[in-house]
């Protein structure tokens, strides 16, 4: 649950289809997804349930762990993603054709680092190669079923970093998140320059971890509902369940 001009909720996952947890070395098949709820900018009932955006991707690899006193795996990912926004029913009236409209459908490559089990460091740098994209315009991208789309490019970065706490406070540790994305334009792509900023503390516990953060957003953003330009301050309450 997050606030960001209003309520909205973000639930996902990540299924282990083949190889181990993310501190151990060898080869892994994934599958992660995620759906958004969200409402109209302005509309600020505690329900978030008119617009929902959602995600998958299969993704597969090979990790190599490095021990040490602090150890630290190198993670090798490519994978395929789509992702689009859509209206809950017929009755929720539709966004503005200036506003535009989410297809994604593109490969990706990652190359990522985590150092350390407690307090760790996480890196990432990820490259997708747009397939079939649409986000410039909702009554062209929505033709033909949503098939519409150019190739294009894009690029990201993420980088977060834990300290533990001492005292009281010790089963709590600090976290800073820094995250930014570069669409490169075309015809039916809209360009794209975003980037965040979470602060917060969160608790890892054996089956679970809670967090608490305050979060900046920044940059272009497209999709039902939510503007080309947006600088925007929010908050947030998050809980993950660990699988075994």
């Amino acid at each position: 649950m997050g606030w960001r001009d209003g309520i909205r909720a973000k639930g996902g996952g990540r299924i282990r289809i083949l190889g181990d947890g993310d501190d151990t070395g060898g080869g892994f098949f994934e599958f992660a997804g995620f759906i958004e709820l969200h409402n109209e900018p302005g509309y600020h009932g505690v329900i978030p349930y008119a617009y929902w955006r959602g995600r998958f991707a299969f993704e597969a690899g090979y990790r190599f762990h490095f021990g040490g006193t602090r150890p630290w795996t190198l993670r090798l990912t490519g994978g395929v993603e789509h992702e689009s926004d859509h209206p809950t029913g017929p009755n929720v009236r539709g966004a503005t054709p200036d506003v535009g409209f989410v297809n994604l459908n593109d490969l990706l490559a990652t190359v990522g680092v985590r150092h350390g089990v407690i307090a760790p460091t996480h890196a990432a740098v990820t490259a997708r190669l747009h397939a079939v994209t649409c986000t410039r315009d909702q009554e062209v991208c929505g033709r033909g079923g949503g098939l519409a789309g150019d190739v294009g490019f894009e690029a990201e970065l993420s980088l977060a970093q834990e300290l533990r706490l001492t005292g009281w406070f010790q089963k709590w540790s600090l976290f800073a998140a820094l995250w930014g994305q570069v669409t490169l334009p075309t015809n039916l792509i809209f360009p794209g320059r975003r980037a965040s900023v979470r602060l917060g503390v969160i608790r890892h516990r054996s089956a679970d971890s809670l967090s608490f953060f305050l979060q900046a957003l920044g940059g272009t953003d497209v999709g039902y509902f939510r503007q080309a330009d947006v600088l925007q301050l929010g908050a947030g309450l998050a809980w993950a369940m660990n699988s075994p």
